[in-house]
């Protein structure tokens, strides 16, 4: 996990990314000139798509981590100043 203090200048933003080993969260502020500046990130690994080939479906345990992983991040992104349980709101 990397973390930074936001400076409050500039929107925050969160994003999700669900992928078939990984799930990665990262919270970012935007700055004036456009860039962006990551305030934290996470990256749990989950296999979600273990035996997804063999069988068709989401095996119960990958996705159960996916679920609880996906409850840690939403926790992360609410410790971040605008934000709350339901995530950030967009500003600007």
């Amino acid at each position: 996990m990397t973390e930074a203090a936001g400076s409050g200048q500039g929107p925050q933003l969160a994003a999700i990314d669900v992928g078939s080993n990984s799930i990665r969260l990262v919270v970012a502020e935007v700055e004036p000139d456009g860039n962006y500046r990551v305030l934290d990130e996470e990256r749990e690994m989950t296999r979600l798509g273990r035996g997804l080939y063999r069988t068709g479906r989401i095996a119960r345990g990958p996705m159960e981590r996916s679920l609880e992983a996906l409850g840690k991040m939403r926790a992360v992104g609410a410790t971040q100043p605008h934000c709350g349980p339901r995530g950030c709101p967009a500003q600007g």
